[in-house]
């Protein structure tokens, strides 16, 4: 796995689980293990890109086609590095662990669709 994508494995999760409105502790625990377990091997330190990631989230999040670019050119970054299978696991750990919500399951099956299409 390069570092471009597990960036965008965590960009990913971030937005995601803004998707319901309504963060959880249990969302947080899973996403923070995600993190970890995804290591981190760029000269820009985890904090920073994490601080610089939410901001970008949070001005992304209240418009509906910024969202769905988001989501789709981060989803086609990690196909085009072969990691679909780790970031949906990862996804349904996080969005799952507070119990899916009708937007989180149609985030999972839109992202389930663009790496397993047909």
């Amino acid at each position: 796995m390069t570092q471009e994508s597990r960036q965008a494995i965590i960009e990913l999760l971030l937005l995601s689980i803004y998707t319901d409105d309504h963060l959880s502790l249990a969302e947080d625990a899973v996403l923070n293990q995600a993190i970890e377990t995804l290591n981190w091997e760029s000269e820009e330190p985890r904090e920073e890109f994490l601080s610089q990631t939410f901001a970008l989230v949070r001005e992304t999040h209240p418009d509906t086609a910024k969202t769905q670019e988001f989501f789709v050119s981060r989803a086609q970054a990690i196909k085009a590095e072969g990691c679909q299978g780790e970031a949906l696991t990862w996804l349904t750990k996080v969005l799952g662990s507070d119990g899916f919500s009708a937007t989180e399951t149609y985030v999972l099956r839109k992202l389930e669709n663009i790496w397993y299409p047909g």
